[in-house]
């Protein structure tokens, strides 16, 4: 389920802080990809080809099952240790944008990021 996982990474990305840690999902990605090998791009081309894009049943279904799990509550730590700040150790705080809304981001990314519908 990439589509999952980059929705997921767009979530993270929002609500941590360092910016220089924001593509942490797509290195995971690149990491099952290399994993993989040489059967990595049609086995993407055949998962993209079962999503079909907006408005079809797969479309449909990743929607549904994006609102009734509702915005992801883990603390991603796997992305906060990919920035500079981690590595440097100048994390400030907890390495969360202060003030996140995770309900109101996760309803943004729903309509704007994989455009399901209302």
């Amino acid at each position: 389920m990439v589509v999952v996982l980059q929705l997921r990474g767009e979530f993270d990305a929002r609500r941590v802080s360092d910016k220089t840690a924001h593509g942490a999902y797509q290195v995971l990605i690149m990491d099952v990809a290399n994993a993989v090998g040489e059967d990595w791009a049609p086995r993407i081309t055949a998962a993209f080809e079962k999503f079909k894009g907006d408005g079809s049943d797969g479309h449909a279904r990743i929607c549904s099952m994006a609102k009734s799990q509702g915005a992801p509550n883990y603390r991603p730590d796997y992305m906060i240790a990919h920035g500079v700040k981690a590595v440097l150790g100048t994390i400030e705080g907890d390495g969360l944008v202060p003030g996140f809304d995770p309900q109101a981001s996760w309803a943004e990314l729903l309509k704007d990021y994989l455009k399901c519908p209302s």
